[in-house]
């Protein structure tokens, strides 16, 4: 692990740009994704920082956890930021340790770019909840490191850091006890196969105790798909949507080739070396371990769980950086090298991705408003679309104490973020909360006249939406309200050019409209509302998925 400073820092530009180019709209725009909200935040504030070595879906995710606790106790209303600047340094430094660490594997800073350069959507890349994805290569380091090589510190953390951050420790625990029982004359193999095997017994038994979901039957089908797709994406999963046709012949031709200089490659000139051996395993390890979780005919690396391509794809690059970098022969050399280029023209065809704004800073701020007991809904991401989001429900009470201790706002002036004039949480129609909606008398003009998508019907209730002959369709519909009024709304997927404007007493407020695929109860109950206002629901937008409405009382 010695290096120069110049040459680390120049490593880590080179991560830094990759990293950007692959994920750049997450540090222009950070945003908060899926169990990060709704599991790692949620349990940190009910249970606190025990929470950190709280297994999620199964597993300790112990990096991730950590940079949740820390960027929320700096500044909820900076989290995103926060939080996506620690995920940046840590994967960052990842992709130093890969290309300096004293690894068996050939190939120094090419590792690195093989792992940053994976073809598939970069999912794992540069969000929070993903850095565990990075951290298990840290346990891959430390099984492949170097006999003669020192920095066994190094080594120690990364075994630590990776195993309880990742299940991965589990398919490299047996390169470990290999290791310990092929060099058992060096006591430090057994203390370092003893530090991998208590991590792996953790991760293990929580997998055991959190059970799995049953899975298709083993099958020429299933052997077929999972063949070729994780053998023959990585060189031609760009011709994987060309047509289905195209698509499997593509993807086959791809695993055979792949097949064919691997077989070559351990029968004859790779036969004696170990580190080949475990960079095999590794990869057709990693391979099986994403059959058992999911359901691999549905997976696909651009669109359907890109995440569990990630390591199988990452070992792939190296063992065939260290069969080009290991052998003489020009033949296979010439066919690892261009399955490398395959696979980097791949990448590029799915490089980087970007996602909607669901601003959540105005988010908490808003719900910072509301009454106490009142709860409001703060949308986190799913798959970057705002129309698919997820959302965590908390009240007013909980976010003016999150706001409170709010480190970074009591040590320098920013402006404050903007406050939504309602809050908006999931309700069933016909629930005792979806009660007392302001009359229809409270409608002083209709420019829509017509419904929602699905023409719904509620009893007691008066429907009227932006949709009467389709999604084209547009107009505003204004009400009279007064603070604390209550109605129902939804919306369509798309909702960008919609707004909603509230004006009254000298207030004004113009929003974006919020997001809602089924019927949701939104109150005026945020400070600063004037006692009566007119509040106007404006679709201006004629394309696909645009469209609004509101349900109130039939009275």
């Amino acid at each position: 692990m010695r290096a120069r400073g110049p040459r680390i820092a120049v490593i880590a530009l080179v991560c830094f740009v990759l990293l950007f180019t692959r994920r750049w709209d997450q540090l222009v725009h950070p945003q908060v994704w899926n169990e990060d909200g709704t599991r790692n935040i949620v349990q940190l504030l009910r249970y606190g920082p025990v929470t950190v070595l709280w297994p999620v879906n199964g597993y300790l995710i112990t990096i991730s956890r950590l940079i949740t606790f820390i960027s929320l106790a700096i500044s909820p209303l900076a989290y995103p930021a926060i939080s996506t600047v620690l995920a940046w340094a840590f994967i960052v430094a990842v992709g130093v340790a890969i290309a300096i660490s004293p690894v068996s594997v050939r190939g120094g800073l090419l590792l690195t770019l093989a792992a940053f350069l994976v073809p598939s959507d970069p999912e794992v890349f540069g969000i929070p909840l993903y850095a565990f994805w990075w951290a298990g290569l840290l346990v891959v380091l430390a099984a492949l490191w170097r006999r003669d090589a020192g920095s066994q510190a190094w080594r120690a953390a990364f075994i630590v850091l990776g195993g309880l951050s990742s299940p991965l420790i589990v398919l490299a625990l047996p390169v470990f006890i290999y290791r310990a029982v092929a060099f058992r004359d060096d006591v430090r193999e057994r203390v370092f196969c003893g530090l991998a095997l208590a991590c792996a017994a953790v991760q293990e038994a929580l997998i055991a105790a959190h059970g799995s979901e049953p899975h298709r039957p083993l099958s020429g089908e299933f052997a077929y798909v999972l063949v070729t797709k994780f053998l023959g994406a990585y060189p031609f999963g760009a011709f994987a949507h060309h047509g289905e046709s195209t698509g499997r012949i593509a993807l086959a031709a791809g695993a055979a080739v792949t097949i064919a200089v691997v077989a070559w490659a351990m029968l004859a000139p790779l036969r004696r070396d170990l580190t080949a051996w475990a960079l095999l395993y590794l990869w057709l390890g990693s391979i099986a371990l994403s059959a058992l979780r999911i359901d691999v005919l549905a997976l696909d690396p651009v669109s359907v769980g890109p995440r569990y391509f990630f390591y199988p794809f990452v070992f792939e690059g190296w063992f065939l950086l260290h069969l080009l970098l290991s052998i003489r022969q020009r033949v296979p050399r010439g066919v690892a090298a261009g399955l490398l280029v395959l696979g980097l023209m791949t990448a590029l065809s799915s490089l980087s991705r970007t996602h909607d704004d669901l601003h959540w800073a105005s988010a908490l701020a808003t719900c910072a408003a509301i009454p106490n007991n009142k709860l409001d809904r703060i949308p986190v991401e799913y798959d970057g679309l705002g129309a698919d989001a997820w959302y965590i429900e908390l009240t007013g009470r909980n976010c003016r104490g999150l706001l409170s201790r709010d480190l970074l706002a009591k040590v320098a002036s920013a402006s404050r973020p903007a406050i939504w004039p309602f809050s908006v949480r999931s309700v069933e129609p016909d629930s005792p909360a979806a009660r007392d909606l302001v009359p229809r008398s409270a409608i002083v003009a209709n420019g829509w006249n017509g419904t929602d998508f699905a023409r719904s019907r509620l009893a007691g209730r008066v429907i009227v939406g932006s949709y009467r002959i389709g999604d084209a369709d547009t107009g505003t519909l204004r009400l009279r309200l007064h603070r604390g009024a209550r109605m129902l709304y939804r919306s369509g997927p798309i909702v960008a050019p919609e707004t909603i404007t509230i004006e009254g007493a000298g207030a004004r407020y113009r929003t974006e409209a919020p997001n809602a695929d089924g019927w949701s109860l939104m109150e005026f109950v945020t400070a600063g509302l004037p006692d009566t206002f007119t509040v106007d629901f404006t679709d201006a937008g004629a394309g696909w998925g645009q469209w609004m409405a509101v349900a109130v009382a039939d009275r």
